[in-house]
């Protein structure tokens, strides 16, 4: 059973769609209004529903779709008349469902790439829809977050956060790909700093997804993120793994801009497994010694919100599970 907090939310939701729906008349949707031999289903498909048990929302409405529609079908009028609203209530909320699942269907990557010596930034849409979908979202929001890494280990923070203009409408094949220019991408101005990375996010709002003419709301698009690691000119290019920062961290007289160099150049697949690596150094960590390495667990840690302090690190990095091999973004 929805807790009764819960509904309110679900039936806003159906109002809304309702109300941008080419319908004479927005729906009025109250579960006490039901019909007690139908409120039981209603109730199960809201509480799906609102846990995203797509699977267990689609068989009770069937079964309560079913129903409905043959009770609509009777010769009894006054039974007709009952069922009508409830009727258009429940192939309303086969309509969100329906656009649920079609979101549900799309996988996003974000991803800045070489195309003829200029860098561009590249949206990916992939569907495991069978059929063909437009996508529409309500709007294109693109949010960026750079942390700067200076040579004294002092990391600084800069964000930024633009609309994407004009209409977005984007056409997907069956089971197909597509990609979006999104247009070019500018590295940030180091300036003093060593190194900056740069992480960049799409977030698309409400909006519908069109499917042989029939329109679906389309809400919880996924939400691309996308990483760069931009380096000073005067840094070796060539990508690293955890091993040199781990040896150079076994000697006392490595100073703060080697270890910092040796982080900033580790490829971002493995930022886990050398955090899974500094753990026991961590836990055997003075407070003084924490401070060196500080600055290197901001870097690598895509954890948000960061842990604060020695033992919160600690406690993080025990938590953190040994990590598989992960393919770069």
């Amino acid at each position: 059973m929805i807790p009764t907090f819960l509904r309110p939310w679900l039936l806003l939701l159906v109002g809304l769609v309702a109300c941008a729906a080419p319908r004479p008349m927005p729906l009025a949707f109250q579960l006490d209004q039901v019909s007690d031999r139908h409120r039981p289903a209603f109730d199960a498909l809201l509480g799906a529903l609102d846990r995203r048990d797509h699977r267990e929302a689609q068989a009770v409405l069937d079964g309560l779709l079913a129903r409905l529609e043959s009770e609509a079908a009777s010769s009894d009028e006054t039974l007709a008349l009952e069922v009508g609203w409830q009727l258009d209530a429940a192939r309303r909320f086969q309509n969100i469902l329906g656009g649920r699942q079609r979101v549900e269907s799309l996988t996003l990557d974000l991803a800045v790439e070489d195309r003829d010596g200029a860098l561009r930034l590249i949206l990916s849409i992939k569907s495991q829809h069978p059929a063909p979908l437009e996508l529409r979202p309500g709007s294109a929001v693109f949010e960026r977050e750079g942390l700067f890494m200076g040579p004294d280990g002092k990391l600084n923070v800069m964000g930024s956060t633009s609309v994407l203009r004009g209409e977005q409408r984007w056409e997907l094949p069956p089971l197909g790909r597509l990609e979006v220019d999104l247009g070019p991408y500018s590295p940030p101005s180091l300036g003093g700093a060593l190194a900056e990375r740069d992480g960049f996010a799409l977030r698309l709002g409400s909006g519908s997804v069109l499917e042989d003419g029939v329109t679906y709301p389309a809400e919880r698009w996924p939400v691309p993120r996308g990483m760069r690691v931009n380096l000073a000119s005067f840094l070796p290019s060539g990508a690293l793994g955890p091993e040199p920062l781990l040896a150079l961290l076994d000697n006392p007289e490595a100073s703060m801009p080697a270890r910092i160099e040796r982080t900033v150049r580790i490829r971002p697949a493995d930022y886990a497994a050398t955090l899974a690596a500094l753990g026991p150094k961590i836990d055997g960590a003075t407070p003084e010694i924490f401070e060196r390495y500080a600055p290197l667990l901001a870097w690598l840690c895509m954890h948000r919100p960061q842990p604060q302090g020695l033992d919160a690190w600690r406690e993080h990095l025990r938590s953190v599970p040994e990590p598989r091999q992960l393919e770069p973004r």
